[in-house]
């Protein structure tokens, strides 16, 4: 879902002009949805609003009801949307750009002179909850390295929101009886119920962590 507010319509056409677009990136959660964030939306609308500036608002969609399917699947996922809005937006303003040949450019001064005719600046803001923290960790290595190397200076990185993410996995001691409950009815949710998400969150995917 992308909602976009431009304080003027010929700005975002007009190649020949500088223009600079604040782009906000929500990443759900595990089972979540790209309208968890909708409260969170309407306030930030509101700023972008009041200080008159041209904005996107990118929901990301590809992982709902998939967030069982692995951090790396749900981080392509992020990356492929990103990428795919970035392109779109590109193309749009400057149609007549020779994508093809800009995309598939090696020679470094060529790629330059391409990234120069671009007159627009991407300034990228994410919020991801939970485990949209960690798809956002692994969806910006991909996004970064898929981009076209011409379109690369265009994008500003500006801030990164995580709330609640478990950037060291779901795993916690358990030194009394009360925490060890605790312990094991997570563990059996993540390893049950969240597929191979689940084993990663409890770090069983690759290593044999012993309880």
């Amino acid at each position: 879902q992308i909602y976009i507010m431009s304080s003027s319509s010929s700005e975002v056409h007009d190649p020949d002009k500088k223009y600079v677009l604040h782009l906000l990136v929500c990443v759900h959660g595990n089972h979540g949805h790209s309208d968890n964030f909708n409260v969170i939306c309407k306030q930030i609308v509101k700023y972008f609003t009041h200080h008159k500036l041209t904005y996107a608002i990118l929901k990301i969609r590809g992982n709902e009801g998939k967030t069982h399917s692995g951090i790396k699947a749900g981080g392509l996922n992020v990356a492929k949307e990103i990428n795919s809005f970035l392109m779109k937006t590109v193309k749009l303003r400057f149609k007549s750009l020779d994508f093809d040949r800009a995309t598939t450019a090696t020679d470094k001064s060529e790629i330059v002179a391409f990234s120069k005719k671009l007159t627009i600046t991407f300034k990228m803001s994410i919020i991801a909850h939970s485990l949209g923290g960690l798809y956002t960790r692994c969806g910006l290595k991909h996004l970064f390295q898929s981009l076209p190397k011409f379109i690369l200076p265009t994008v500003e990185p500006c801030s990164i929101v995580f709330i609640a993410t478990p950037h060291l996995g779901s795993r916690r001691p358990a030194d009394t009886l009360k925490k060890l409950f605790h312990k094991s009815i997570v563990k059996n949710y993540l390893l049950a119920c969240n597929g191979l998400t689940g084993e990663e969150l409890y770090l069983r995917d690759k290593f044999n962590v012993k309880d």
